[in-house]
């Protein structure tokens, strides 16, 4: 696990389950944050540093830890950071690339065998994101680093899936069929969070239609997995990212890297189902979040805005407002609210509803009302997938 400690200062402990999940991590309240961060956007799209002599290694270290892509500005970057950055710095980043690789490692392990449990009893399992994007995206499974492995199941298949599941070791830790449900397993000492869905999308856009994914067949290192592969996969990515609070750089990295790999007729399928589907205008933003990111590299504020950066970290509105912005009409933009106030799957359980509505509602919403929100501003034990 990446532990940040006092002013933008880092260490690393051995993961456990949580690992690479940052506990905190703050910055100097009174610096402009934003050199830093285009430097960590230079790290990460594998460029050179704008000026090396004059960067904030700590600040850098931290918010690449609190953005989620430290493993890969170590990747992409590792070479700038040992010529330029302090040994300490340095070893430390190395430690985290390091447990980033084995602990994708154990969970590559762990997918494959969930995968193989999945398909002996029948069921036809695709898996999201994860290390199969990782590979894709980057030829290196362990510099996106996740501690959820996501699966999607027809909703045919979650009987047995479950029963497959619960007779393997795998606990239910939350959610019913056919929603999504969270089973966790402890496997060599580490702790594995598995999520089990039949939508491509969240509980906040349950009401668009989503196709199931199609998968391909895909080998990393010696294995095959069936990985998500069709026109789908950008909006889903789109989706996906719009719900967090905020979108780490992360998901802004993945996206540019996916489109920028399409060819022009994959572009175009890509924006048709997107129509179809009603997420256009969420492939729309992401797109133009990507275009802000390569200008973001090269100093431009005004894109490092449309990131929701500004001089003092991250400003980021609740993802409801985001919902209502990019819904396809009225009706979808309403059925989105109605989603976030009386989410679907408790809506027979009202004290579930109620539990929900003081232990998780009320926190994020007094947070992200406030519309801003530093960089390390982590829940201790959050979970990312």
């Amino acid at each position: 696990m990446i532990v940040a400690v006092g002013p933008a200062r880092a260490s690393v402990a051995p993961p456990d389950g949580h690992a690479l999940t940052p506990l905190g991590i703050s910055s100097h309240a009174s610096r402009d944050c934003r050199a830093t961060v285009v430097e960590l956007l230079r790290l990460c799209l594998g460029q050179p540093l704008r000026d090396p002599a004059t960067v904030d290694w700590d600040d850098l270290f931290g918010m690449c830890v609190s953005e989620r892509c430290a493993a890969l500005a170590w990747s992409r970057g590792g070479e700038a950071i040992r010529d330029s950055a302090p040994s300490r710095i340095i070893a430390t980043w190395r430690a985290l690339a390091v447990a980033s690789d084995s602990h994708g490692r154990a969970q590559l392990k762990a997918l494959v065998e969930v995968v193989e449990t999945l398909r002996g009893c029948g069921t036809r399992p695709v898996i999201l994101k994860g290390l199969p994007l990782a590979w894709r995206l980057y030829g290196d499974a362990g510099v996106r680093t996740s501690v959820d492995i996501d699966i999607f199941l027809p909703v045919a298949d979650r009987n047995a899936a479950e029963r497959v599941l619960v007779a393997t070791s795998w606990k239910i830790v939350e959610g019913v069929r056919p929603w999504t449900q969270t089973f966790s397993r402890t496997m060599a000492g580490e702790r594995f969070y598995l999520e089990v869905h039949s939508s491509l999308l969240d509980l906040n856009l349950h009401h668009l239609d989503a196709p199931g994914p199609r998968a391909r067949e895909m080998m990393i290192g010696s294995v095959h997995l069936p990985a998500h592969w069709d026109a789908m996969l950008p909006s889903y990515l789109a989706a996906h990212a719009a719900k967090h609070m905020p979108a780490s750089l992360l998901y802004d990295l993945d996206f540019h890297a996916l489109w920028g790999s399409l060819s022009a007729a994959e572009r175009s399928a890509a924006w048709e189902q997107a129509e179809c589907v009603g997420l256009a205008r969420y492939l729309a933003w992401m797109v133009e979040r990507g275009r802000a990111l390569v200008r973001g590299a090269g100093g431009d504020r005004s894109a490092l805005t449309v990131l929701g950066v500004d001089a003092r970290g991250r400003t980021t509105a609740h993802a409801l407002f985001r919902d209502l912005a990019l819904a396809p009409s009225l009706v979808a933009a309403g059925q989105a609210v109605a989603a976030w106030v009386w989410p679907p799957h408790l809506r027979d359980s009202p004290g579930l509803y109620a539990r929900r509505c003081l232990l998780r509602l009320r926190g994020p919403w007094v947070r992200h009302l406030r519309r801003h929100q530093r960089y390390g501003a982590v829940v201790p034990g959050e979970r990312s997938s």
